[in-house]
């Protein structure tokens, strides 16, 4: 990582907006993203006991994803129509993968989705990782290729590089670097999502977070 440029992006960002996301601008981007209602309602979706009518999941999980801002509508509008399509048999697979990714072993969920996903290649990052991120935004993140690939590049993050098919491996060493560079920082608060955002802007990216 390089901690000079994260410091200057810091420095800034803070200029431009004093108060950092509170800065009424910035307040007003974070409105039109809606995270503190889409994460009430993944949480309360998705509860540790709310895994045994794979028929509601999956209703919820279109939802949850049609409700996020930042996952692109193309990628929305043939998420649920695959979602209609699938047999009974593979919403119960979606709903033990769901299970396990927030509530039991994350990596194992996250494979038994991709693998589902991607036998149709439906296996995007933003699908595979959005609910994690939702139900915990200050733990997890919701993965888009641009975002990702510039905060690599600019950051000079170490550990794998991106890849367009998805891995936990992958995953979780991205998601471990964004959150060690979170406590460096003292004037940006914000969970993983607005935190992303800030990198790309530091990065000299407007337009993707």
């Amino acid at each position: 990582m390089n901690t000079e440029k994260l410091l200057d992006a810091e420095r800034r960002f803070l200029e431009r907006y004093p108060g950092g996301f509170q800065h009424p601008d910035m307040q007003e981007i974070y409105k039109k993203h809606r995270i503190v209602k889409v994460t009430g309602q993944a949480q309360a979706w998705f509860p540790p006991d709310g895994f045994e009518q794979p028929e509601k999941v999956v209703e919820h999980f279109t939802k949850l994803v049609g409700q996020s801002s930042m996952v692109s509508i193309f990628e929305k509008a043939k998420f649920r129509d695959f979602l209609k399509g699938i047999t009974a048999e593979e919403k119960d697979l979606i709903a033990e993968a769901l299970r396990q990714m927030l509530h039991d072993d994350a990596a194992a969920g996250f494979a038994l989705l991709a693998g589902l996903l991607g036998h149709y290649k439906m296996a995007k990052w933003p699908l595979l990782t959005a609910l994690p991120y939702y139900y915990r935004p200050n733990e997890e993140l919701l993965v888009k290729p641009t975002t990702v690939r510039t905060i690599q590049a600019y950051y000079e993050l170490e550990g794998p590089a991106y890849r367009p098919t998805p891995d936990y491996a992958f995953y979780r060493s991205y998601r471990d670097q964004i959150l060690a560079m979170k406590p460096l920082l003292k004037g940006i608060q914000a969970e993983n999502a607005g935190f992303s955002g800030f990198l790309m802007m530091g990065a000299g990216e407007w337009g993707d977070i």
